[in-house]
């Protein structure tokens, strides 16, 4: 029985979605990121692009990583006409 958990299953066979995953990386970076997303959200818009490039500069001058700040933009960019 080794590598048999309490109810049968077999070591590393925990199955779940791509869908399921993505969906809790989201959840995680909302909590995480709500309020620069919110604030990035509300300039863009209104169209403030300036405002907006200076705001995520000073997220990578506070130490957030490229990628990051691209996950920022992207959720705050969803749904604003440009």
């Amino acid at each position: 029985m080794a590598g048999r958990g309490l109810y049968g299953q077999v070591q590393g066979d925990a199955n779940r979605t791509a869908t399921a995953c993505m969906g809790e990386r989201i959840a995680d970076n909302q909590v995480v990121e709500g309020d620069a997303i919110a604030r990035l959200k509300a300039m863009l818009s209104q169209k403030r692009f300036d405002a907006a490039s200076e705001f995520m500069e000073r997220l990578r001058t506070e130490g957030y990583a490229d990628h990051r700040i691209r996950a920022i933009y992207g959720m705050a960019s969803a749904g604003v006409r440009f």
